[in-house]
């Protein structure tokens, strides 16, 4: 379409592509077999294979520390009681309360 939204044709005669070798690379084995049960589209079966981890904001209370993601703070005794205390409010079942035994 052009400015006026009117159809716009463009002559090829003199246009030149441009073919590139890309690999094959198969994800087949990577695909859960329920994917494999009928047929999906390729954004389906590329978004399948994207996995992210769930960061979760650690809190340990022994070595007063927090922790998320690669980044550690260490907290003074007030400011850590303080975090306990909220998370000791907080919703348990949302978030629920993990016993830290100094393994990842």
């Amino acid at each position: 379409m052009d400015n006026n939204g009117q159809p716009f044709f463009k002559e090829t005669r003199y246009a030149e592509v441009n073919l590139i070798h890309i690999p094959f690379v198969s994800i087949r084995e990577q695909l859960s077999p329920d994917l494999l049960k009928e047929p999906k589209d390729p954004a389906t079966l590329m978004l399948s294979l994207i996995r992210e981890e769930a960061h979760r904001l650690v809190i340990n209370l022994i070595s007063r520390k927090i922790i998320f993601k690669t980044i550690e703070l260490d907290l003074m005794p007030a400011r850590m009681a303080l975090y306990a205390f909220f998370i000791l409010c907080g919703n348990s079942s949302q978030y629920p309360l993990r016993h830290y035994d100094g393994q990842k």
